[in-house]
Order: C-alpha cells, then structure tokens, then sequence
C-alpha cells in the first residue's frame, strides 16, 4: 500500500557480502528489496522511484533501462544533499510531465466531450447521473477513457413491466478531471469555473 501511495519509492539496492559454506565471499542483493522497486516502477511515474546504491557490483538483475544513482554511505552529509536534490529535480519533472498530460487530455477532447464536461459536470464535485440517451453516449466514454469522469455507482431502475431494465450510473470528476476543466475554462474565458486548488 505504501508503495502506491507514497510520494517517492526510494529503494537503496546496495549489495551485501554473503559467505558460502566453502567461505567464498560473494556480493548478495536481497532479491525482496529488487521486487519492491519493480512494484513501484509498475504503479508509478519512473521520475517518482528513485533507486539508490553504494556499490560498483554486478546484478544479476537488469536494471540498465533505470537510473541507478550512487551514494557515498560514509559521507551522509552528501549523500542527503543528493537525495534532497533528486527529489526536488524530480518533483519539477513530475510536475511537468502531469502538466503535459492534462494539455493532452484537453486537445484530445471532441466538442461534444467540451460541451458536456462544461455545462454538466457539477463543479461542487458532486455526483451527476448519467442517463442512457445519445449525447451522453457519444460524449461520457471519452471523459472516461481519458480519466476525467470516474464511475460511483451503477443503479437498476425498472420501468414498466415487461419493458427492459434502465441501467443509470453516477458519475465524479477526478482530480485529474478538475486539472482538464481548469484549463479549459481558462483557454475559454469562463474564470468562474474554475475549480480551486484545496
């Protein structure tokens, strides 16, 4: 869960000298630590892990398409100001690369997607049900697919005896969803929809 929600992974994979029963000593990397950062590369943006070690051994796992970044364990000093730096460069590049994608997001958005995200999506974040009909099958699985509109609850109605099921379902905007209107209303002109930063 940690891993998910966290803010950074830091994963330190530095190696550790094992002794064989013959008393050879060879470099060991906890296999366990290497799963931890390959859940997290999985789950999450590649700038928000940051894989760390303070050994030149060889891996038999292959992390070449990673950046590894060396630390000096005896000289703790540096080694936080390395840290500190990398997770204010990567904070930028984070920033960044979620700002691209919500530039993405509202240049991929057909008119009739615009028109309903503007004039019906509530921008109290409240729920809005979505009712089967033409407009918003044309205009919903889009703001779907991009993540701006997520499901809450799908509800049965029954009309008339005899006739078929109605299936309706509410929907919320997504923080990601506020970020599209955000940018929309200000290409626009419309300030006042703006949602505003909690």
């Amino acid at each position: 869960d940690s891993i998910a929600h966290a803010k950074y992974v830091i994963a330190d994979i530095t190696s550790v000298q094992m002794t064989d029963a013959s008393g050879i000593c060879w470099p060991q990397r906890n296999a366990n630590v290497m799963w931890e950062p390959g859940i997290a590369h999985l789950m999450r943006l590649p700038d928000e892990v940051l894989i760390l070690r303070s050994d030149e051994d060889e891996s038999i796992f292959d992390l070449t398409q990673f950046r590894v970044f060396n630390i000096d364990p005896a000289d703790v000093a540096e080694s936080r100001r390395l840290i500190r730096n990398l997770i204010r460069e990567r904070a930028q590049i984070i920033d960044q690369t979620k700002c691209d994608y919500v530039k993405q997001a509202v240049e991929s958005l057909d008119p009739i997607s615009v028109n309903f995200l503007l004039n019906n999506v509530p921008f109290d974040g409240s729920e809005i049900a979505i009712i089967p009909n033409m407009q918003n099958a044309l205009s919903c699985p889009r703001l779907y697919d991009l993540g701006i509109l997520k499901t809450s609850v799908v509800e049965v109605q029954y009309r008339a005896e005899g006739r078929q099921p109605l299936f309706v379902s509410s929907a919320s905007i997504t923080s990601f969803g506020k970020d599209v209107v955000n940018i929309l209303a200000e290409e626009m002109g419309f300030k006042e929809l703006l949602y505003k930063a909690k």
